[in-house]
């Protein structure tokens, strides 16, 4: 049995992975001297992968929770294949054993329609054959009805009994709240405000107040969609057809966004969490998930999520332990530390699982 590796928030390209992390005070040395971001993480992956194979190690997964690039980088998502290549060498999976989803920063903000939101994910992620979720308005349509789950929705390993299911949770980021009048009215679209914006450029008072009130109408809103969790659920069964036996098979998910907080740091802005992150917990209890995986908060934590049904008596009623993975971007050596050894765990029964 191998490893299940869990990278997230890689943040490649210019303004992420690519920032040194020297403290230059003098420019003696030109940019290509410094160490990088992506540097460092690439150093210490080729540590890690140095010790698996002189542990006879393989890696039976790899798990990337989104966030690959900053703001939808092509230039980030370019770099993907070199980077996973360049670090991970002979020991990097086949890409269908590559699990990956759309952070808050892989999709394009404000667009259109759902090819432009996911064209970058599209092109790097979806074709190049890792398996990643259904996106919203390209695999998952408007009517869910005749929509059947595909092998590309989930990483299943008949032979360890074991399957990694992704969960899209980025849908909404980057999103503008509807303006209505007193009568529940929409007013102007993008071009109208355009039009106000344009009349108030010659006054730099009211033209500034003017942008800062457009901008109190865009939101990085963590959600799962209903489509999402109608798909999740439908890919459940079919991987549970799949991993037939006498043990229930040990259930995987991944996300971008967490679940709960993962430190004591408060955070005063709109959408802090999952909106309808009850839901969310529900689905994962009702589906028996083991274990997931996620990123975004850029901090490093293992602990279990428990959650039972309310009752009348206060007694537990179906009480569902998830052990939850929360990973740090990639910075400094610290990521020797990320990826974490899975074989004891898909050893045992999920409900045994300590």
């Amino acid at each position: 049995m191998g490893f299940i590796v869990h990278l997230t928030d890689l943040h490649l390209g210019a303004g992420g992975a690519a920032i040194a992390v020297d403290d230059r005070k003098v420019n003696v040395i030109d940019d290509g001297e410094r160490t990088s971001r992506r540097d460092e993480a690439e150093t210490a992956i080729k540590k890690l992968m140095k010790a698996f194979k002189a542990a006879g190690t393989s890696i039976s997964a790899l798990v990337i929770s989104g966030d690959v690039t900053v703001t939808c980088s092509s230039e980030g998502f370019a770099d993907l294949q070199t980077f996973l290549g360049d670090a991970f060498g002979d020991l990097l999976p086949e890409a269908s054993k590559i699990v990956a989803l759309p952070g808050n920063h892989d999709v394009q903000w404000f667009a259109s329609t759902a090819a432009e939101r996911y064209r970058s994910f599209n092109d790097y992620c979806v074709k190049a054959g890792f398996v990643t979720p259904p996106l919203e308005g390209l695999t998952l349509p408007e009517d869910m009805r005749g929509w059947n789950s595909s092998d590309q929705h989930a990483l299943v390993n008949e032979e360890e009994h074991w399957a990694i299911v992704p969960i899209n949770s980025a849908e909404f980021s980057g999103v503008r709240s509807v303006l209505l009048d007193d009568k529940k009215r929409e007013l102007p679209d993008e071009s109208g405000l355009d039009a106000i914006e344009a009349i108030l450029r010659s006054d730099a008072l009211h033209s500034a107040i003017f942008k800062q009130l457009r901008k109190s109408r865009e939101y990085d809103m963590a959600r799962v969609s209903k489509k999402q969790i109608t798909a999740f659920d439908r890919t459940v069964e079919r991987v549970e057809k799949r991993l037939t036996g006498a043990s229930k098979p040990l259930l995987l998910a991944a996300l971008h966004h967490h679940l709960s907080p993962v430190d004591e740091r408060e955070e005063i802005k709109p959408f802090e969490s999952l909106s309808n992150l009850g839901r969310v917990r529900l689905m994962l209890q009702e589906r028996e998930v083991s274990m997931i995986f996620h990123g975004h908060k850029h901090k490093s934590r293992f602990f279990w999520d428990s959650r039972e049904d309310a009752s009348a008596d206060g007694r537990s009623r179906n009480r569902h332990d998830m052990l939850v993975l929360a990973v740090a971007r990639l910075e400094g050596l610290g990521l020797q530390r990320t990826p974490s050894p899975m074989s004891s765990i898909l050893r045992r029964d999920p409900m045994a699982t300590t």
